[in-house]
Order: structure tokens, then sequence, then C-alpha cells
């Protein structure tokens, strides 16, 4: 599709997939200031960033069905409502609980902008072009990241821990006005099945998971039992998408080799990226001694440095291919 509202339409979801990912990092220069302000430890205050990526997860594997059953524009504006209530919350919560409700709120809204733009772009971009187009919007999601810390970091400084929602909050009305003019059509939707019975498997193994891993060295019986409980969910779930006509999500990708490696080279990829996202800011202010905004700049390089390589690896894909790209045995 090459029509003149093509780039318009982009940006605007270039510009949610930069929100989500902005969204990821938005408190992390903030815990050690939430910290202090709510009278609550480390383990406490990275829920609200283990929070948002469980929301997010349990919101991408319900994706595929909420695709097919609403419009383009109808989960467009949802998400950026849902975006906007929970920046405003941020803002505005009382103490540390009605803060995590909000992230979570924030976390369904943008978490359903990065499928969105995906899918928008899979749709609707020329095949030939298509490597370049994921590749800049999978360069938004990690830009987000690498922007928050330095600017969320400054404003922890100067301005408290409060005014990081304001960023968001100010982003997501600008892409709403923008979403009027721009965010038209796309695939009629269909009446599908949702299985609700997957979703809850997705959402109890992810959160048993995170609280597996975040108590087995301070409770080591607690996490064994939650880490055991996070396998039998999610072998469950997997165990039954294999055998529904419809899934919530399909599995058969992974049993081709040319997919399961990425995959799991992607989840490696991504655990040491948000474990250090939430570890290296509190080491920075906390152990170092730096302030909050000098802290931000130190978490640049390396995301920029994975943006810059995301969008070089799309470029290559779209002028040789994927086969060239691959080990030998793998293709």
């Amino acid at each position: 599709m090459r029509d003149s509202s093509l780039g318009p339409l982009l940006a605007v979801f270039y510009g949610c997939g930069f929100l989500a990912g902005f969204n990821e990092n938005l408190v992390n220069m903030a815990l050690v200031a939430i910290m202090g302000d709510f009278s609550i430890d480390a383990v406490a205050a990275q829920w609200l960033v283990t929070g948002y990526m469980i929301a997010v997860t349990v919101v991408v594997t319900c994706m595929a069905y909420l695709y097919r059953r609403l419009s383009t524009r109808t989960l467009f504006f949802a998400a950026a409502a849902l975006s906007i209530a929970g920046s405003a919350g941020g803002f505005l919560a009382p103490n540390f609980l009605l803060l995590l409700v909000a992230r979570l709120v924030q976390a369904v809204g943008t978490g359903v902008f990065i499928p969105l733009m995906m899918n928008v772009i899979v749709d609707r971009v020329p095949h030939g072009r298509l490597g370049t187009y994921l590749a800049i919007g999978s360069a938004m999601i990690t830009i987000g990241p690498a922007t928050a810390p330095i600017v969320t970091g400054f404003m922890v400084s100067d301005l408290g821990w409060r005014s990081v929602f304001l960023v968001p909050l100010a982003a997501a009305v600008a892409l709403t006005v923008a979403g009027i003019f721009v965010v038209r059509g796309g695939r009629e939707p269909e009446l599908v099945r949702f299985d609700l019975p997957s979703a809850l498997l997705t959402a109890a193994g992810v959160t048993l998971l995170c609280v597996g891993l975040s108590e087995v060295t301070l409770r080591p019986v607690v996490g064994a039992v939650a880490l055991i409980g996070a396998v039998l969910a999610l072998g469950w779930f997997a165990q039954r998408q294999e055998h529904l006509a419809r899934p919530l999500v399909s599995l058969e990708p992974l049993h081709h080799g040319t997919f399961w490696p990425a995959a799991l080279l992607v989840m490696v990829t991504m655990m040491t990226y948000f474990s250090l996202s939430v570890m290296a800011p509190l080491y920075f202010e906390e152990a170092a001694g730096l302030a909050a905004s000098m802290a931000g700049v130190l978490m640049v390089a390396p995301v920029l440095a994975n943006a810059t390589a995301s969008v070089l690896s799309g470029r290559a894909l779209d002028r040789w291919g994927e086969w060239p790209l691959l080990p030998t045995g793998l293709a």
C-alpha cells in the first residue's frame, strides 16, 4: 500500500510504539524517591516495573483475538484512553497501592500499542519494505526506554517523581488528537471466541514466574513453590493452545527450527535488558550516589546501540532476505 495516508498513519503508530517503550522505563529513575515517599523497600517498588510488564504480557497474549474482534480505530482509541487514565492516576496517586493500580491501567493501554503497531505495518506496508518498516518500529520500542531514563532523571531531580507521569499523559493526548485524523480503515472485525482460560493461565503463569524469581533468594520455599506453579500454569497454557481450533496464541511457529532459536535469544535478551533497566538506576543512585539525572545519562548508550542494530538488520533483511542471515543448519 503506497497511498499518501500511509506515512501519517505509520508516524502515529511509531509514536505509539515509542510511548509504550518510554512507559516501560518511566518510573525506573523515580524508584528511590517513591521508596522514600511511601516508605517501601526495593522489592515492593520494583513491582511498578514488574507489574507493568506482566500486564503488557497478558495484553499481548490476547492481542490476536482483540485485533480480529475490534477495528483498528476502536483499539487505538481504547488504548489511548487507558494510557491517559493510567498516567493521570499515577500523577495523582496518594499511596503506593493506587500508584501500582495506575501503572497497571497504563500498561493495559500502552501494551496494546506495540502489537497494534506491528500488525498495522504487516497489513499495510509492501512486502519488499517490510523489514525496514518493522525494524523502525522495533527501534521506536527501544529508543523509548533509552529516552525515558534521561528525561525522567532530570524531571525527578528538578520536579519530583510525580512529574514523570506528565510526559506520557501529554504524549497520549497528542497521539489521540492525531489519531482522530489518520487512524481509519483496516480490516473488518470478526466474530471470534475469546478463550478466557488461556488468558487466565497466562496471567497466573507469568505472575507466579515473577514472584518466584523475586522470592527465591529471600524465601526459597515460597520462591520454589511459585516457580513450580509457573511451570505448571504455562505448561497447561501451551498444551491447551495445541488442542484449540482457534488458539489464543498459536505456538505452531515454535515447531520450526528457523523460529524457536531466535525466540529464545529474544527472551534472554529482554530478560537481561529489563533486569538491568531496574537494577542499574538503583545501583547508580543508591550505591554510587549519583543524581537521578546523571544515572539516566548512563542508561542511554547501550539502548541506542540496540536501536541502531535493529534498523541496520531490518535493511539487511529487505536487501538479502532472511536465509543468508541464518546460521547454516537452521534454514
